[in-house]
């Protein structure tokens, strides 16, 4: 935050940018840790129900300037019976 004298709270030359970063902690977003647990749920439940889960082609990745990630992998499960 600027103060009068147009130096930021830090003593800089120029004006803090606007942020809570220096009353709270660093967040993330709360979609990320959700899909995170999500997916280690997957995950475990796999382990537990599937002998063998293989990937047969390259996981084909989303083109994007917003987001990284698959679009798709393609996988074969061999079940445990």
């Amino acid at each position: 935050m600027a103060t009068s004298d147009g130096r930021g709270r830090r003593g800089g030359g120029e004006a803090d940018a606007l942020t809570a970063g220096e009353w709270f902690p660093p967040s993330a977003c709360l979609g990320k840790h959700v899909a995170d647990m999500q997916l280690r749920v997957l995950l475990e439940e796999m382990v537990k129900r599937f002998r063998r889960v293989e990937r047969v082609a390259e996981p084909k990745r989303r083109v994007s300037n917003f987001s990284a990630g698959y679009d798709g992998v393609l996988v074969r499960i061999e079940d445990l019976s």
